[in-house]
């Protein structure tokens, strides 16, 4: 007889399984789901470290071939079902994950315009992004320029045509009652920009431009001598600076 594996051992290591996978179910509803995919990835681990533990210690005590066979066939078993169980956390967790919004670079010059689910990223110096969104239709827009105006170009790179164009661009996507954010505008030491004001000057003519489109300024982040990346996130409006 082998004393040191019980008779119903696969029957208390299905049990196991089957309390630890009610135990994270019951754990995705406080963490992030990845985290607890994770969490019930390690448990798995220790599972069959045990059963690898108890079929080695097994496996010394047996008398003959024909339980260290049978030993061989429960281990067997022990290790398709944590890899069943494997399977369906990598399925079922994967699953519920959410999808990583695509991301936009925007580089000086550029406008972008849309609805859905979109996250724009950009740097800001002494240049100035203005962003758009409409709460109730979800829709946005954010520009990236340079330097306030030009009386020879008409392009993004100038506040005096890119707020204007992306005020246009945002309409034609949908938009019809924006609410304005600010930022950028900070005075670069040791450059030409912190001579001749340009952050302040880009910061002055956004401010114009959006009065006299009457759309109002809810946040804004603006000036200082450091610069910024900015992240507006289209799926719900939101935005984030980081100061560098």
């Amino acid at each position: 007889m082998i004393a040191s594996v019980p008779q119903d051992a696969l029957a208390m290591f299905e049990a196991e399984i089957r309390e630890t996978v009610l135990d994270l179910r019951l754990a995705a509803g406080r963490l992030r789901h990845s985290e607890s995919a994770e969490r019930m990835r390690r448990q798995l681990s220790c599972l069959r470290g045990t059963a690898d533990s108890i079929y080695a210690q097994s496996v010394s005590a047996a008398v003959g071939a024909t339980e260290a066979a049978l030993l061989a066939r429960d281990q067997e078993r022990f290790r398709s079902a944590l890899q069943r169980l494997e399977q369906i956390v990598d399925q079922e967790f994967a699953a519920r994950l959410p999808a990583v919004p695509p991301e936009v670079a925007l580089h000086a010059g550029q406008i972008y315009a849309g609805k859905g689910e979109v996250v724009v990223r950009t740097v800001l110096g002494s240049c100035v992004s203005v962003c758009l969104w409409d709460a109730d239709r979800r829709i946005g827009a954010i520009n990236h320029y340079l330097l306030p105006s030009s009386q020879n170009e008409r392009t993004a790179n100038y506040g005096s045509h890119a707020i204007p164009e992306t005020i246009a661009r945002f309409r034609q996507a949908g938009g019809r009652t924006p609410r304005a954010k600010l930022f950028g505008g900070a005075s670069v030491i040791g450059f030409m920009s912190d001579h001749f004001q340009t952050g302040a000057l880009n910061v002055r003519i956004a401010t114009e431009l959006l009065e006299q489109a009457g759309i109002p300024i809810v946040e804004r982040d603006v000036g200082g001598k450091w610069g910024r990346r900015l992240v507006f996130d289209l799926t719900r409006g939101s935005t984030s600076v980081t100061r560098i």
